[in-house]
């Protein structure tokens, strides 16, 4: 494994425009797109979740294939989230399995990796945007990813572990109901495309 120089992290170029894709739409997860998954509420302060990571085919620019953990705040007023997981979509240029976060802060603002400022990265040699290898094979080896979010009791910032690493956090400024405490937590898969809109035969 090769890490950065001391003083920065890896950060994922892409020369044309990314699309955005959007994964909150009042206050749903998955809009237009089809959601299977597990979703409990309560007093949440962190979850973990383990991942069986696969490279599904996607044929257009707009479709996805993802699988995340998402803590969310949702009552009296504007969602706040936070997602974590892989996703495999020609959005970015390819039909690879890579590890993407997405966020929806106070300000309203839905930001994928590093396209807008909130995320500290502390660990220099995982890659936010990049591509996770190996990845599991049909009635082959299986390859897991655990994720997880977790917060700090003291300073209140969500942390993100990836693999038991903690690769860096989210500061609790960036939110106003999250900084308090999540009270959604999911976990499940996301699919976006022109099949799941077709009628059964």
């Amino acid at each position: 494994m090769v890490a950065c120089p001391v003083g920065t992290v890896p950060i994922l170029q892409k020369t044309n425009k990314v699309r955005h894709i959007p994964l909150w739409s009042n206050n749903s997860l998955a809009a237009g797109g089809e959601i299977a998954g597990i979703k409990t509420d309560g007093d949440i302060y962190g979850a973990r979740v383990t991942l069986n990571i696969y490279e599904p085919q996607v044929k257009e620019h707009g479709d996805f294939s993802s699988q995340v953990l998402t803590l969310m705040h949702g009552e009296d007023g504007p969602l706040e989230a936070i997602a974590v997981g892989s996703m495999v979509s020609q959005t970015f240029g390819d039909s690879f399995a890579r590890f993407h976060m997405i966020w929806l802060g106070n300000n309203q603002k839905s930001c994928m990796d590093f396209h807008c400022q909130g995320f500290v990265q502390t660990l220099p040699h995982i890659g936010v945007g990049a591509r996770i290898s190996p990845v599991s094979t049909y009635n082959g080896k299986q390859v897991d990813l655990q994720l997880m979010l977790f917060q700090d009791p003291k300073k209140k910032h969500w942390w993100l572990f990836y693999d038991t690493k903690s690769i860096g956090y989210w500061p609790n400024l960036y939110f106003t109901k999250l900084r308090v405490k999540a009270n959604i937590v999911e976990f499940g898969g996301l699919v976006n495309g022109p099949t799941i809109h077709q009628d059964p035969p």
